[in-house]
């Protein structure tokens, strides 16, 4: 049954506690408290914010420079842009690629290192596929 079925004014909510939404508690005791809790210092905001817009066309002058790269030249700019940013965590431990590598291929599983194998020759272009076959057939390359 509802309280108020005519949507009358209600006049006395004493008749009506149980079904209002009235505060138990009488007055707010501190009706400012949340206002500070859920703010933000506006300068760190908008510092942070400007900061983001720099960042973010920072980023969009550097896409469109990758894309006005020839394609076969895209992988070539972003591994030696890679190689110059990347922490030099290699040189520290003195891990070089192949070391790396093996690693990698040790922890792996065997449907993990064929994947790998077989999507790296693919990648390697021809002059690339040719000396690899050599090396590991033992063949002379020459």
């Amino acid at each position: 049954m509802l309280a108020n079925p005519e949507n009358r004014r209600i006049e006395n909510t004493g008749e009506n506690r149980d079904v209002a939404n009235l505060s138990r508690g009488g007055a707010k005791e501190n009706p400012g408290a949340l206002a500070g809790a859920t703010g933000t210092n506006q300068n760190s905001f908008w510092s942070w914010f400007d900061h983001n817009l720099k960042r973010q066309a920072a980023a969009s002058a550097l896409v469109s420079a990758l894309m006005n790269c020839s394609a076969q030249d895209r992988v070539s700019f972003l591994e030696t842009m890679l190689d110059a940013i990347e922490p030099d965590w290699r040189a520290l431990a003195l891990i070089d690629d192949m070391q790396d590598a093996r690693w990698w291929a040790a922890s792996a599983s065997d449907r993990q290192r064929k994947a790998m194998a077989l999507a790296s020759y693919e990648a390697m272009p021809e002059p690339a596929r040719r000396s690899f076959v050599a090396y590991i057939t033992g063949a002379r390359h020459g």
